[in-house]
């Protein structure tokens, strides 16, 4: 597989085939909510990008208490 559309048409088309999500991941080798996400997306959908999380408000606040 070299693109994203072209996974999401190959898992589409494994779903019409009548297999199931777990089936489409295995024959994939992806994780089913990879599949459960290329099932849902439209041709043409921009890939996401990756998720930044900002640490520094969690651990700006000092020690949580005894432990």
């Amino acid at each position: 597989m070299s693109s994203l559309d072209d996974l999401i048409s190959r898992a589409k088309v494994l779903l019409a085939e009548g297999h199931s999500p777990g089936q489409i991941a295995d024959e994939l080798s992806l994780s089913m909510e990879t599949v459960t996400w290329l099932l849902t997306q439209a041709k043409g959908t921009a890939a996401p990008k990756d998720v930044h999380i900002d640490w520094t408000a969690v651990s700006s606040q000092g020690p949580l208490g005894p432990c």
